[in-house]
């Protein structure tokens, strides 16, 4: 059986250990049970833009974004009964632990922590109070199939078996069972268990690695993946009571039922690649949700129970044109309109999550942020259709369009600050200098911020300066360079010497602005003292805290 090692998540074997250092980060990507309820969203693991991380789409292929979680690498989410929570590994330099995050908020809290072992392929019980997971320590092989309460106590080894490599729970819908891999008999198989870890029971028996398990909503199929000898997976679903009537439904591997028992997700490998689909429960009807150069991995279907909660209604705003030219005039996203009949008395508090995306539901999908009103958009100028999806605390929710229009044709404001502004006595040494630039737009982020040029209002050599070269040193103009020297001398003939520096941004529509600030040496005492920083093309007035650049030098050797 060959080892997993060089492929990111992929399940082909049981065989490697889950605790590794960070900087050789390979996260294992196996995950179960699906719970019952109706179809939301599908979290899984991508790489997609950089190291591991957790991601949402919905189920049509829609409303992709990533769920942030800065401490570490994370995989393998698994959604909590009511749909508001999200269970997942995530790796240190101590291996993986378990970390529970709110969905509508991103606010991760830790469940495991013992850096002596390592946490990772979560599932949440049906009932929402425990978390089946695998907990492995030792060797590759040293693996049991854990539980630990929701709130992070009296974690319990169930299966007891360390060597047979014990992995993967899933439990059944009514709690009562938990589905596993194991290696116990040589290769890896499903076995169930009472959820004491007590009775344990085989279904599967054949020279092939069968692993992933995931119950039907129904209780009365499970779902696995099956690898043959040439590594080639295909997905299975067999009688979860006793593992007879195995059926082929199609290739793929990580399957999970959806909570309305109709679709299952799962994972396609094609090469190197792993991309997100889904089929029909009968193996018909496949559909690439998420087909990147990345590798998408590890689904979990979002269960949604509302009972008598009403869903919100998103309500995107007027379509609106915006010039960027003031506070008044800079784009802006305000869905503040949207309403939720479950709310407090006069107010949408019922309304947890607002999110925006450009082209909603096609190839150029695009997100934009979260928010109720969103600014600083940091797109250029052009006609956008904007889709608003709001969630609320039942993880219920809508979408609304709104078609907006940027005409951006003002270009950012500069403000060029340097520490020094005089330099006296001019003994022909070279002095450090440190620009602090501020800039900003008001319709997005500055895209470009760059020293355009140092410059000297003098020759570099004149009657009565001395005749030493460079004057300007250490500068990089059409970079980001905020440090720099220049030499602190003049012409013994001249009014004195001027420095100017000039720094350009850009805005995303391309509009550039420029700033400049000034050093002198004067030609005496007498003379010269003027201020080291001028704005660019205007006052920072209001807005000033829309679109800002800033840099300063920290530093050239």
């Amino acid at each position: 059986m060959p080892h997993q090692s060089a492929l990111l998540g992929r399940a082909l074997s049981m065989t490697r250990a889950a605790t590794v250092g960070l900087l050789a980060f390979v996260l294992p990507s196996w995950v179960g049970a699906a719970i019952p309820g109706q179809n939301g969203r599908i979290a899984f693991q991508s790489t997609e833009g950089g190291p591991s991380h957790l991601a949402v789409v919905n189920s049509d292929g829609a409303g992709l974004r990533p769920l942030p979680f800065a401490p570490a690498q994370a995989a393998e989410p698994s959604w909590s009964p009511d749909g508001t929570q999200i269970v997942f590994a995530a790796g240190r330099a101590g291996g993986l632990h378990l970390w529970i995050m709110d969905f509508f908020t991103g606010d991760a809290t830790p469940l495991t922590q013992d850096n002596t072992v390592s946490d990772n392929t979560p599932a949440w019980s049906p009932d929402g109070t425990k978390i089946a997971f695998t907990r492995c320590g030792g060797s590759p092989f040293q693996c049991d199939v854990w539980v630990v309460n929701a709130d992070g106590t009296s974690p319990l080894n169930l299966t007891q078996t360390p060597d047979s490599d014990d992995r993967q729970p899933a439990w059944s819908p009514d709690g009562t069972k938990i589905a596993f891999s194991t290696n116990r008999d040589g290769n890896l198989n499903v076995y169930t268990m009472s959820s004491d870890g007590s009775s344990p029971l085989r279904l599967t028996d054949t020279p092939d690695q069968d692993l992933s398990p995931d119950w039907s909503p129904d209780g009365t199929l499970i779902a696995f993946a099956r690898f043959d000898a040439q590594q080639a997976s295909t997905i299975w679903t067999m009688n979860a009571i006793d593992g007879t009537n195995p059926l082929s439904l199609a290739p793929g591997e990580q399957p999970v039922y959806s909570p309305d028992g109709t679709h299952i997700a799962f994972v396609l490998v094609t090469g190197s690649n792993s991309d997100l689909w889904t089929m029909n429960a009968d193996g018909t009807g496949g559909l690439a949700l998420v087909a990147t150069s990345a590798q998408e991995l590890a689904p979990s279907w979002q269960p949604l129970n509302p009972g008598a909660n009403v869903p919100p209604v998103a309500v995107a705003g007027e379509d609106a044109t915006f010039t960027c030219e003031s506070e008044e005039t800079a784009a802006v996203l305000d869905g503040t309109g949207s309403t939720d009949a479950d709310s407090s008395p006069g107010t949408n508090d019922d309304i947890v999550l607002y999110e925006w995306w450009i082209d909603f539901g096609t190839p150029t999908e695009e997100f934009l942020g979260t928010g109720a009103v969103l600014d600083q958009l940091g797109l250029a100028s052009g006609t956008y259709t904007v889709t608003l999806q709001v969630t609320d605390s039942a993880a219920q929710s809508d979408t609304d369009d709104v078609l907006i229009t940027i005409d951006d044709q003002t270009p950012p404001e500069i403000g060029v600050n340097l520490n020094r502004s005089v330099l006296w006595p001019p003994n022909h040494r070279m002095v450090n200098i440190r620009a602090n630039v501020d800039a900003f737009d008001f319709c997005g982020p500055i895209t470009l911020l760059e020293l355009t040029s140092v410059t000297s209002n003098e020759p570099e050599n004149s009657q009565g300066d001395g005749n030493t070269a460079p004057d300007i040193m250490g500068t990089n103009p059409g970079t980001e360079d905020f440090m720099f020297q220049v030499r602190a001398e003049r012409s013994g003939t001249g009014t004195g010497r001027i420095y100017t520096v000039i720094y350009s941004a850009t805005d995303p529509s391309g509009n550039m602005g420029e700033g400049s600030g000034e050093i002198k040496v004067p030609h005496d005492r007498g003379r010269g003292k003027g201020n080291g920083g001028q704005g660019g093309s205007g006052g920072h007035g209001q807005g000033k805290d829309k679109g800002k650049g800033h840099g300063n030098g920290h530093g050239k050797p």
